[in-house]
């Protein structure tokens, strides 16, 4: 029942194999319709899942990149809105809330800790503060409690 195979023959039946497999079919169906030993096919069938494996892997690390870079631009956007924003005299706390955001997303992806989130969190509310501080100063009373309604609402709504 058993035959030897070539390289090329090798090749050609697994592909047929993880056909089958993907099919239903067990190994010993699989050796039998192909004519070889069942551990033959048993062999076939390890080295069929650890490429799936490795390929399965390699279309995760592929799609991590690729958000990862949709993040960069995203991320880069918005400080180039808040800083553009800010040398106007305006303010509009949308944008370090995406800015925000965008670092928790890439911290889930790349698989970080939820306290180094937390950190990052502080963080950007300490800037805030500060920047808040800094305008207060520049700003009318009425414009100051317009700005801190608005941060107010972007705050209600990020929760």
């Amino acid at each position: 029942m058993a035959r030897p195979r070539s390289e090329i023959q090798r090749v050609k039946d697994r592909q047929v194999v993880g056909e089958l497999l993907l099919k239903g079919c067990n190994q010993a169906q699989i050796a039998q319709l192909l004519e070889v030993a069942p551990s033959t096919i048993c062999r076939d069938v390890a080295a069929i899942k650890a490429e799936w494996r490795q390929q399965a892997m390699a279309d995760i690390y592929e799609l991590q990149q690729q958000e990862l870079e949709r993040l960069r631009l995203v991320e880069h956007e918005a400080w180039l809105s808040w800083e553009t924003q800010k040398g106007q005299g305006s303010f509009n706390p949308i944008f370090l809330e995406v800015i925000r955001r965008v670092i928790g997303q890439r911290a889930k992806i790349l698989g970080l800790e939820a306290n180094v989130m937390q950190r990052v969190q502080m963080l950007t509310r300490q800037n805030l503060q500060m920047f808040l501080e800094s305008l207060r100063s520049r700003l009318s009373p009425e414009a100051w409690l317009e700005l801190k309604s608005a941060i107010v609402q972007a705050e209600k709504a990020s929760q």
